[in-house]
């Protein structure tokens, strides 16, 4: 009886060694090189109603860095924020290559 106790024990504790191993052991997700947003103008329509300002945008996007602190004085045409650009950049990139495939046909 005493020999089937230590052998369960035994077999529990390899299949719990076993779990933590395999689980130490699992690969990291892999590694995505970031890339910088690089500046893209976009004109806005800003509203100004007491402390309440709205911002307008001629596209839709991420704000990927943000160009002012609360309480800045700013003037018109003064770049207040850029928004992250790889996505209509990447379609722009699939867009070209469309058109040279096509022209390539011809």
């Amino acid at each position: 009886m005493k020999k089937r106790i230590v052998a369960g024990l035994l077999a529990a504790a390899s299949l719990c060694a076993g779990v933590v191993l395999s689980a130490q052991g699992a690969s990291s997700p892999p590694r995505v090189a970031k890339q910088a947003p690089s500046e893209l103008v976009a004109p806005a329509l800003v509203e100004a109603e007491g402390d309440l300002v709205s911002l307008g945008f001629d596209t839709n996007g991420r704000v990927a860095v943000v160009l002012v602190k609360e309480g800045d004085r700013v003037t018109e045409g003064d770049l207040l924020a850029r928004l992250d650009d790889r996505l209509p950049r990447a379609t722009v990139a699939r867009a070209e290559a469309a058109l040279a495939a096509a022209e390539a046909r011809r």
